[in-house]
């Protein structure tokens, strides 16, 4: 008997933790260009928002933002990406980092708000590969973090019906970020986060 978590990330690192990672360190890099960078946390409940600034100590006030905040309940991306569309009064590089556990269709219509606003846009996507593959070879107990779902089932009945279903989850993501006018990039915890940095270092220079 086994009990598993796909909310939780593998080699010990938690999906939340990877995403706090990786925002800090694409905010010292737009810092060390000088451009202000702000940060929106979302979560159940309003969004927290950390105000744009480009001086150097502005990191500070981010990373002390997301070591604070942690995951709690289902997030409305839809209505989130369309109230920071409201907040953001002039045109710059958003960048949404996300498992993207939510609704296709209201997703699209977020960075929509976003994109009709003339904003660039990077959807950074992360995923467990627990998530992708469905690993366990045992009875598990999977629990849905973000409600009172709980399921025990035999991982190996249902692993071909669960794969198909996230290939089609991914192929609609990446779909509707190209028809939102989003880059797209798919980040699984288990690998380094470096190509993210990358990505946006490339963009820049593009």
């Amino acid at each position: 008997d086994a009990s598993a978590s796909m909310g939780y990330a593998g080699a010990g690192v938690s999906k939340y933790d990877y995403a706090a990672t990786l925002a800090a360190s694409l905010a010292y890099l737009m810092l060390l260009q000088r451009d202000a960078v702000g940060l929106v946390v979302m979560g159940a409940g309003a969004p927290r928002v950390i105000p744009a600034r480009s001086q150097p100590h502005h990191l500070h006030a981010i990373i002390a933002e997301l070591e604070a905040g942690r995951p709690s309940g289902a997030t409305d991306v839809r209505a989130a990406l369309a109230e920071v569309a409201g907040g953001l009064h002039r045109r710059g590089l958003c960048i949404l980092i996300s498992d993207l556990l939510d609704d296709p269709q209201g997703l699209e219509q977020g960075l929509r708000h976003l994109h009709h606003r003339r904003h660039d846009l990077m959807v950074l996507h992360l995923a467990d590969r627990d998530e992708l593959e469905l690993p366990f070879r045992k009875l598990t107990l999977f629990r849905d973090l973000e409600g009172a779902l709980e399921l025990t089932t035999d991982p190996r009945e249902i692993r071909r019906e669960y794969r198909a279903a996230i290939d089609e989850h991914l192929a609609a993501v990446r779909a509707l970020c190209r028809r939102s006018g989003a880059d797209y990039d798919l980040f699984v915890t288990d690998q380094p986060l470096d190509r993210g940095l990358v990505r946006y270092l490339a963009r820049r220079e593009g």
